[in-house]
């Protein structure tokens, strides 16, 4: 099997695990798509030859969070609910898995982003189409809020925090030069300008302000920040203006509560966050090592959700499984820095030898990108249950492949340096050499 048939099979999956069809069309559920998908998929990597996983540090805090799962399920006053929770997270570790497993050369990560955009295009896409011409919408805080058409991950909230964390991948492809075809260049615009209208309709004030976040993270990065700074506030402005009133109101709420269209609601929503994040705490006072489990505060919250990621993973898994959940999303985070480090260097080198090695540049944006994602899953976590999400493994994904890619290819690059470029470049091969010597 070749590697971009692989990640192609790869890519039908990761379009079943986002857009879930069967949960649309009901009609579709009685097939179990995704579980036969997955058994193909895992029989394929199992056949696939040029498959290898390493057991990085990230993969090892990774492996104990999972474990401090399982006991804590076990120990958990309801099991049964603890261990649903495990079971469908086992299934985003296996997926996980699989791709970090097969997916290493460039031209393969990069296939794997742009089905992921997408995937996100066609999800959102046909959410909206649903939502301005069929008339589906729910109904809640006293407006009619855009939703996803999936069960799972549907909710206004849940669907806005979505869109938000695949705007980073929007960016790392922006450019003429990173997409071949006109057609790829036309649906990422097209992506560009629907994700912030549809984030505006679902009335998440967490979905707008992760996504202002976002505008602030790509300005700093900018080499022509002023530039960027007032594309933004023209695309805030812009958007501000085709808001519709209610939804308006319910975005200004985040400043004055009392102008919401529910306004009793939206301030108890607020002070929710605060609640879940209290409550989890006290949780962990009275089981500080594994918590009372998995999704176990829907009992000790009346039946709601902490609605904190900090909360719900103090509360639920204690803190050992707090300790190693921070550990692995600190592991990724410094790899991909690492990583972009490493690919500047290259860069740098590519620029002075005037060779054509694999697409770095584009590497260090997916870096740059799922950094990124990183920071905005934390600080949406300040307002939504999102330690289960999959866009975690998904950072830790291109952190750990790229990585995996640099120390590949790290001896022939040597090399290449040292015995076709010294007399040409002894300057910045000394300079450079060190560099990849670290590697």
């Amino acid at each position: 099997m070749s590697p971009m048939a692989m990640a192609n099979i790869v890519s039908g999956y990761l379009f079943l695990y986002i857009f879930r069809p069967y949960e649309f069309w009901s009609a579709l559920g009685s097939f179990h798509l995704e579980r036969i998908y997955m058994i193909i998929l895992v029989l394929c990597a199992l056949v696939y030859n040029r498959k290898r996983f390493t057991m990085t540090a990230a993969h090892m805090w990774l492996l104990f969070f999972f474990l401090v799962l399982i006991f804590s399920s076990a120990l958990s006053t309801h099991s049964q609910v603890a261990f649903e929770s495990t079971w469908k997270y086992s299934k985003s570790l296996i997926f996980y898995v699989v791709l970090v497993s097969t997916i290493h050369e460039p031209r393969q990560i990069r296939r794997i982003a742009l089905a992921f955009l997408g995937t996100m295009l066609l999800y959102v896409g046909k959410s909206a189409n649903e939502y301005f011409f069929h008339g589906r919408y729910m109904y809640r805080m006293g407006i009619a809020r855009m939703y996803g058409i999936d069960s799972t991950n549907g909710d206004p909230n849940s669907f806005a925090a979505s869109i938000c964390y695949s705007l980073p991948f929007v960016w790392a492809f922006a450019g003429r030069q990173r997409l071949a075809f006109r057609w790829q260049r036309l649906a990422l615009l097209g992506y560009a300008l629907l994700a912030p209208i549809a984030i505006l309709f679902t009335g998440s004030r967490s979905g707008l302000v992760t996504g202002l976040l976002f505008l602030v993270m790509i300005s700093l990065k900018a080499k022509r920040k002023f530039a960027m700074v007032l594309l933004a506030v023209i695309v805030v402005i812009g958007g501000w203006q085709f808001t519709p009133h209610k939804h308006r109101l319910r975005f200004l709420s985040i400043i004055d509560p009392s102008v919401a269209p529910a306004a009793e609601s939206a301030e108890s929503s607020a002070e929710g966050r605060i609640k879940g994040l209290l409550h989890g705490i006290d949780l962990f006072t009275s089981h500080p090592l594994f918590g009372v489990g998995p999704n176990n505060t829907t009992f000790t919250l009346n039946g709601f959700q902490a609605h904190n990621l900090y909360g719900q993973i103090l509360g639920e898994l204690g803190g050992l499984g707090a300790f190693a959940y921070f550990a692995f999303v600190t592991c990724t985070w410094l790899t991909l820095r690492r990583n972009t480090r490493k690919l500047r260097a290259l860069q740098t080198y590519n620029t002075a030898s005037g060779t054509s090695p694999p697409d770095f540049d584009m590497l260090s944006r997916l870096c740059k990108a799922s950094s990124m994602a990183l920071i905005m899953l934390l600080f949406n976590g300040n307002f939504g249950h999102n330690m289960f999400r999959f866009n975690w493994l998904f950072s830790s994904f291109f952190a750990v492949s790229i990585a995996q890619l640099l120390v590949y290819a790290k001896a022939p690059l040597r090399r290449h340096i040292i015995n076709e470029e010294q007399k040409r470049f002894p300057s910045t091969v000394a300079s450079l050499g060190m560099s990849i010597h670290q590697f």
